[in-house]
């Protein structure tokens, strides 16, 4: 199973309102996990997670698991676009992604 390497992570919070953001960066593992690479919230400076939003990078299209605190990544898949509609599929397994990262904003309290 994959682990995500939080690279970067802002210093200090950004207050609006009632939350605070926090500004960083996702690595991801060298061996993708089915289901996605695992974070290890603790990292983030914040008592509670509401949302991460993940910026798209190199072709692949994060997203975050809030329940399950993984990043699972998709790519698109080689098929017909006769559709006019190009799915997107989970990265394979064991897929070395050790040399993207992608930026993210967490909200959080």
């Amino acid at each position: 199973m994959g682990n995500v390497t939080i690279s970067t992570v802002t210093k200090q919070a950004y207050v609006i309102g009632n939350v605070r953001m926090v500004i960083g960066s996702f690595t991801m593992s060298n061996s993708y996990a089915t289901g996605g690479d695992s974070v290890n919230n603790k990292l983030i400076p914040l008592k509670r997670i509401l949302k991460i939003f993940l910026s798209p990078k190199s072709g692949y299209i994060p997203e975050y698991d809030l329940a399950n605190n993984k990043v699972k990544v998709y790519g698109q898949e080689p098929t017909s676009t006769a559709a006019g509609v190009v799915g997107l599929s989970e990265v394979a397994a064991a897929t070395d992604l050790s040399t993207v990262s992608f930026d993210f904003i967490a909200i959080g309290v």
